[in-house]
């Protein structure tokens, strides 16, 4: 199945069945990690392929973080920060509304975020645990692994968030998952692909 089919679909089950319901098709091996504390809008749904960010000193200056998000992020994609504490906030208004021109589902973060009442006039969903009104003082990078809220996330792993929770699957899960969707609901699902 196509990346994009892929992505539809498990847009539209987010969407119609919620993670709670994929949760319960997917059986005991999904992975469920903690959710973000904080996400604007709150009932925000949203799934895609991962980006993985790292806020840290290694990051070099604060201005390469937009670079460095040029230089990855494609549409469609989550992109998730990983924050070392000292660092400040994780991302601003100015590094949100750069992600959602460049097209990304969602910006989320396991540290703190700062002008967070201007974050939520960006138009895409952001999340974040706690504030910092601190500027950030270290770069973006990407990095290729990393554990974001209790749980390890790699290259190619689909995020899929609703107000019940996340869901994160690998590759061949985020697959096999889309293919057993698109064949039990193909009378919904059909048109859908068919204009991708």
């Amino acid at each position: 199945m196509r990346r994009d089919h892929i992505e539809r679909v498990l847009r539209w089950a987010v969407v119609e069945l919620g993670t709670a319901g994929l949760s319960d098709k997917l059986g005991r091996q999904v992975v469920t990690p903690m959710a973000p504390a904080q996400v604007s809008p709150p009932g925000a749904t949203i799934a895609g392929p991962v980006v993985i960010m790292e806020r840290s000193r290694r990051g070099g200056a604060p201005g390469s973080s937009f670079q460095a998000l040029t230089d990855c992020v494609r549409p469609g994609s989550v992109v998730l920060v990983r924050t070392e504490p000292e660092t400040g906030g994780a991302f601003g208004s100015n590094v949100a509304l750069h992600v959602a021109c460049l097209r990304a589902q969602a910006l989320i973060a396991d540290g703190p975020a700062r002008d967070t009442s201007r974050v939520a006039l960006v138009g895409m969903p952001c999340g974040w645990v706690g504030t910092n009104p601190r500027r950030p003082s270290a770069g973006m990078l990407r990095v290729p692994a990393g554990t974001l809220f209790g749980a390890e996330w790699g290259e190619g792993d689909w995020f899929l968030r609703d107000a019940d929770g996340v869901i994160r699957l690998d590759p061949d899960q985020a697959a096999a998952a889309a293919a057993a969707l698109a064949k039990e609901a193909e009378d919904q699902l059909a048109p859908m692909l068919a204009g991708a």
